[in-house]
């Protein structure tokens, strides 16, 4: 499975509602919908998006939209090159250390409205179907 592809996205939607932690530590999510930007590493990819829409610990659906749409969309967007998603989602990347290093970075939305959710941003990326994780 690609990622940032549809399939991917329906996916990344079922197995983030699978996850009890992200249940849990997102329970109180109220801050709307989040989109991941993936900017393009080399000449064989595209800038790609996901748009995910949140609430209360919950996926109530994600679509890839073009990063243009997804930015005008959401209420948060992360932006990330393909790379740097990936180390996030194998895990060998924390997301915070990744935020706190420049490697991801919050171009729409307050990151202090976000500080009681670090935890669900792990849960996430936990949940995310990574080919190599497979």
């Amino acid at each position: 499975m690609r990622p940032f592809s549809d399939e991917w996205a329906l996916a990344y939607r079922d197995a983030i509602n699978a996850s009890e932690g992200y249940r849990h530590s997102a329970a109180n999510w109220e801050l709307g919908p989040v989109a991941l930007i993936a900017r393009a590493d080399g000449d064989d990819q595209e800038d790609a998006a996901i748009y995910l829409d949140l609430e209360r610990g919950e996926c109530r659906y994600a679509m890839i939209l073009s990063p243009k749409d997804a930015f005008r969309a959401a209420n948060y967007v992360y932006e990330a090159s393909y790379e740097n998603w990936g180390r996030i989602f194998e895990l060998s990347l924390n997301p915070v250390t990744a935020f706190l290093t420049g490697k991801l970075k919050l171009t729409k939305g307050s990151v202090y409205s976000l500080v009681n959710y670090n935890k669900s941003s792990e849960y996430m990326a936990q949940a995310a179907p990574w080919p190599s994780k497979r």
